[in-house]
């Protein structure tokens, strides 16, 4: 099953910056808030970035294996 059998490539991106930019709960006491970066937050975005990158890592691995195909422009 892929996103596009139950949402838009808008929509989907749209929840996944929605998460990125997440916010800590409204009645965290101050000595709480940096644990809630570093252990909710700064995961949250790690895996979204690694997320949104995944199909750039893959594109590069694909030219990478056709390198070896030259054009000739004569």
């Amino acid at each position: 099953m892929t996103y596009k059998s139950f949402t838009t490539t808008n929509e989907l991106f749209d929840h996944l910056a929605a998460r990125f930019w997440t916010q800590p709960p409204e009645n965290i006491a101050p000595a709480e808030l940096e644990e809630w970066k570093r252990l909710k937050q700064h995961v949250v975005r790690a895996r979204l970035v690694f997320l949104l990158t995944l199909p750039l890592a893959r594109a590069k691995r694909w030219n990478k294996g056709l390198e070896h195909l030259q054009v000739d422009d004569r």
